[in-house]
């Protein structure tokens, strides 16, 4: 009987796609990474950064204390790491015919934001 609790990257095809469209998704993942990098170091600084990234502090935790061999691993599998935000026909329209200047437009790429209310420093 085969041992299921080995590494199941072996299982899987070197190539889930064409080797040209391959490389092209690891170019991304490895940007993606970079992005992360980026991230980790500067999220104390910069409070929004997990917002941004549509994730949480505790996923950015995992990514610090992850190995950074396994993580080079999981992008060499050809699968993207990333989900495009503009994924419907429609946001595509609409950002091809009013680009980024599109109230709806800004408003479907930053629904996963959620930011607390301003309020005013009250005078004191």
């Amino acid at each position: 009987m085969p041992d299921n609790h080995g590494n199941d990257a072996e299982l899987l095809p070197s190539h889930v796609t064409s080797p040209a469209f391959h490389a092209q998704i690891n170019k991304v993942n490895k940007v993606v990474m970079e992005l992360i990098e980026v991230a980790l170091r500067l999220r104390k600084q910069e409070p929004l950064i997990a917002m941004l990234l549509g994730t949480t502090d505790e996923v950015l935790d995992a990514y610090e204390k992850a190995e950074k061999e396994d993580l080079l691993d999981l992008c060499r599998l050809g699968l993207p790491l990333v989900i495009l935000r503009v994924n419907t026909v429609e946001e595509v329209t609409l950002l091809a015919s009013s680009g980024f200047s599109s109230a709806q437009m800004l408003r479907n790429l930053s629904k996963h934001i959620t930011l607390e209310p301003y309020k005013p420093r009250s005078k004191t």
